[in-house]
């Protein structure tokens, strides 16, 4: 039923359950926040309320297993990327697949990229071939044909 109340957990209770859900994100196959809660029968939001609530070192755990599962999840990328395509009956190399599987790594790099910029962003090389950092910007001015037409 929607909106039916679960019981309260005891303090050891939520601590299992904290721990589980560390260990799915941080050791599992790279299960997102979302999917740990789910296994462990508490939601997301539930979680993300000890988290802030905690006056322990919940947030610096919970940080860590966090920046372990983009690692395995950056490693995983590379599997996804090696794994032989699928092949149609015809021996044609299955095209769908192929784009789905480009879908999955896409994905993936993108969600690493906004979660973790630092780390697996797009790095901008400012410096020159001389190794300065100084970017130069050049600007002119061109006087367009019109500009002459309208002074005679």
């Amino acid at each position: 039923m929607a909106g039916r109340r679960r019981k309260a957990l005891t303090a050891a209770e939520k601590d299992a359950a904290i721990d589980s859900i560390l260990v799915l994100m941080r050791d599992g196959p790279a299960e997102s926040l979302t999917q740990a809660c789910k296994k462990v029968g508490v939601s997301h939001g539930q979680f993300l309320s000890w988290v802030e609530a905690d006056k322990g070192d919940l947030k610096d755990r919970y940080a860590r297993a966090r920046t372990l599962l983009m690692d395995r999840i950056a490693e995983g990328l590379i599997d996804l990327a090696d794994n032989d395509p699928l092949f149609l009956p015809t021996g044609a190399i299955d095209s769908a697949s192929v784009a789905h599987r480009k879908l999955q790594i896409d994905t993936r790099k993108w969600v690493l990229s906004k979660l973790a910029p630092k780390k697996y962003g797009e790095k901008l090389d400012l410096s020159s071939e001389d190794g300065s950092m100084s970017p130069s910007i050049s600007v002119s001015f061109v006087k367009s044909t019109s500009d002459l037409d309208d002074r005679g």
